[in-house]
């Protein structure tokens, strides 16, 4: 029996029942796996350019038993470092297959995120996989993803893409967030609206309940069973219902800071309310673009950024060598790690059910290039930098590194989308190079 039919017969069976057609909205979460017995489970891309110095990026040790290097140090927080998971020894495998390998930053960055080949600085070949995941959940929010920038890059500079050269712009002015994603949400006007909607779906699940346990009475065997089940699910959604996070009225110090701290700030809190108010389950935040060529004063590095990991003496100084450059670097990409920790503590502060909402997100922290092993090198498409934080609604083994051998980026991508309940995958990206899920990854 194919699902639409099984739908369409469910659908008469609830109208034989007497109940409203408005129950119907709760149908997918009665066909989904997890969508009636379990919160809803996020995935927050964060990404970051020009890679990360391995020396002061990679810890030591592996499993549970491990020391963060001092650029990690921001995660050194108990309730961030125990849903910590330090991904090891993954190559862009899909960049390192081609037997004419493009010397250039923007095809690495597109294979970095899509798993899908491409020959020129022009051309990508399909979505990220975080769109992937967002085209499979379409429908159930209001976004089926948010991008937002911190002068996050657009067009051939773009980091995420819904489809082959089909890029997406980041939202970069929290002020337009503001006015646009969050108009009416977390008002006093708008938080009635929600709250009169969610007693009306209480009460349409209480009166299919109450009409599932007469007819539970009724019935044996099989039949039975499926009852039994249909009225779990109906109990689970009542208490998702009933433990969905707050969602405050969002307000931001100075909506119209330009200065980078202020506004990577407030685009996390954007983010955060994002998800908490169930506005989406899906979100990304770009912040700048490949080959970025900032100076982060800020972070206490007053040199630029691409081309301290060239040691490229056009902005820095003549006698640097390759370490104080990535003394530099560590500065920077410790700024950048503050910056995730930020958000992932913002997420711990959020309960939701019987833990936060950290528990049933996943952090991917990112760049468009591996490890860098000197300032005087080129970038790397081996040991690509992946720090996931949050349990993804208890899908992930954290608190842990887990080192591999040259696995596949799209065996994690292909995990992530297990993870966000796409299980009937295979594969991901590039067919020929994946060998399945990252298994030393999953509960």
């Amino acid at each position: 029996m194919s699902t639409t039919k099984h739908i369409l017969t469910r659908r008469r069976w609830l109208k034989s029942l007497g109940a409203s057609a408005s129950v119907l909205p709760f149908l997918p979460l009665l066909e989904s796996e997890a969508g009636g017995a379990e919160l809803p489970r996020r995935l927050i891309v964060f990404w970051t350019p020009n890679g990360m110095v391995r020396d002061y990026y990679a810890p030591s040790g592996s499993g549970t038993s491990f020391t963060l290097n001092t650029m990690m140090e921001p995660f050194e927080e108990p309730t961030i470092r125990e849903k910590l998971l330090i991904v090891q020894g993954v190559d862009n495998t899909t960049y390192l297959e081609l037997e004419n390998q493009p010397n250039d930053h923007f095809p690495g960055a597109y294979m970095s995120l899509t798993g899908v080949p491409t020959l020129d600085a022009q051309t990508v070949g399909g979505p990220t996989f975080d769109q992937v995941i967002a085209q499979h959940l379409s429908g159930l929010t209001a976004y089926d993803s948010l991008c937002l920038g911190v002068d996050g890059r657009s067009g051939g500079n773009a980091t995420f893409f819904s489809g082959p050269n089909a890029p997406i712009a980041p939202r970069n002015s929290p002020r337009d967030v503001l006015d646009s994603v969050f108009a009416g949400a977390g008002t006093p006007e708008g938080q009635a609206e929600l709250e009169r909607i969610r007693a009306q779906q209480l009460s349409i699940l209480d009166t299919v309940s109450e009409r599932l346990d007469v007819l539970e009475n009724r019935v044996s065997g099989a039949d039975k069973a499926k009852i039994t089940a249909h009225l779990e699910a109906i109990r689970a959604i009542e208490s998702r219902l009933q433990n969905i996070p707050s969602c405050d009225e969002v307000t931001l110090a100075d909506p119209d800071a330009e200065d980078i701290p202020t506004l990577c700030r407030n685009q996390i809190d954007l983010m955060v309310q994002a998800m908490a108010c169930d506005l989406t389950r899906v979100g990304m935040v770009a912040f700048k673009g490949a080959i970025d060529n900032t100076s982060y004063d800020f972070a206490g590095s007053p040199y630029r950024h691409h081309h301290l990991t060239h040691n490229n003496k056009a902005s820095i100084p003549a006698e640097f060598t390759a370490e104080d450059c990535n003394l530099e670097l560590e500065k920077i990409g410790r700024y950048h790690a503050g910056e995730v920790a930020y958000l992932a503590q913002r997420l711990a502060e959020i309960p939701e059910g019987d833990g936060t909402m950290l528990d049933n997100t996943a952090i991917v922290w990112t760049s468009e290039c591996g490890m860098q092993f000197g300032a005087q090198t080129n970038h790397d498409r081996r040991d690509h930098p992946f720090t996931i934080i949050g349990g993804g609604g208890g899908f992930l083994r954290t608190g842990q590194v887990v080192n591999y051998d040259g696995r596949s980026h799209c065996d994690l991508f292909l995990t992530l989308c297990h993870m966000m309940g796409m299980t009937h995958l295979d594969t991901f990206g590039a067919p020929d190079i994946n060998e399945g899920p990252l298994t030393e990854l999953i509960t």
